[in-house]
C-alpha cells in the first residue's frame, strides 16, 4: 500500500549495497527489497525490511530491471 519513487538504473554495475530496490525479475515480477552483495558472484542478496521475511539470492540472469527507490510515502 506504500507508494515509492524510483531512479532508474542504466548500468547496475554500480549498487549502493543495503539501499532499497525496485527489482524486476523474470520469475516474480516487482520486489521492492535491499541489496546487498552475495556469496556467489553470479547473484545478489535481496533483505527484506520486515523481520518475517529470510534473505534470500536472486541470480543476476533472473534481473529484467532495476530502479533505486529514492522516496517512499506510507499509506495508513
Amino acid at each position: 500500500g506504500d507508494i515509492i519513487a524510483c531512479s532508474v538504473m542504466h548500468d547496475s554495475a554500480f549498487i549502493q549495497w543495503g539501499k532499497p530496490y525496485l527489482i524486476s525479475t523474470r520469475e516474480d515480477g516487482l520486489i521492492v527489497k535491499r541489496l546487498r552483495k552475495s556469496d556467489s558472484m553470479d547473484s545478489l542478496l535481496a533483505v527484506s525490511d520486515n523481520p518475517d521475511y529470510d534473505p534470500f539470492t536472486i541470480p543476476k540472469s533472473e534481473i529484467t530491471g532495476l530502479a533505486r527507490v529514492i522516496c517512499t510515502i506510507h499509506i495508513e
